[in-house]
Formats: structure tokens, C-alpha cells, sequence
């Protein structure tokens, strides 16, 4: 049963962080948010969308446990970033 509840983990999409994608376009930083901070972001963000597809392919070719250890990865990386951010983290994306 647990390889199920995980299969539920991979079949849901992740936050798209879009504060993140709109204050890269603003003209003026929002306050307490320096450029390394977005730059982190922006960086973590590459990240994720990298892990997410690997995950996604594992899960297609049956390695379901490296699909999981990938999915729980974006997870905690999406939970570290909003953190970063001082953005709400729901609970589901915390560890």
C-alpha cells in the first residue's frame, strides 16, 4: 500500500512558485528581498523542474523508489525556497 500512496505523490503537480516568476519581471525588488535571494530562487526553481521530470520518468519506467526519493526531493527543495522567501509553506510540502 505504500508504493499507492506514493503513486498519488507523483500524480500531483508542483506549486509553480509563481511570486517568484512575477518579482523576476518586476522593475523593484519587494522589500527584504535582495537580488541573491531571487537568484537563489530562480536557481532552486531550475532545480526542481529538473527532479520533478526525472521523477516523472522513473515512475513511467517502473523505479517507482527513485521516483518517490525524487518527488520527496522536490518537495523539500519547494519547502526551502518558500521558506527563503518568507512565502506560507503548506503543510503537505513540509517534511
Amino acid at each position: 500500500m505504500e508504493v499507492a500512496r506514493e503513486r498519488g505523490l507523483l500524480n500531483i503537480s508542483m506549486p509553480d512558485l509563481e511570486g517568484t516568476k512575477k518579482t523576476e519581471k518586476a522593475k523593484q525588488l519587494p522589500a527584504k528581498m535582495t537580488k541573491a535571494t531571487l537568484d537563489e530562487a530562480k536557481a532552486g526553481l531550475a532545480i526542481i523542474d529538473q527532479t520533478w521530470t526525472e521523477a516523472q520518468e522513473a515512475f513511467k519506467g517502473g523505479k517507482l523508489e527513485d521516483a518517490v526519493a525524487k518527488a520527496n526531493a522536490v518537495k523539500d527543495k519547494t519547502a526551502e525556497i518558500m521558506t527563503k522567501l518568507e512565502m506560507t509553506v503548506p503543510p503537505a510540502a513540509k517534511s
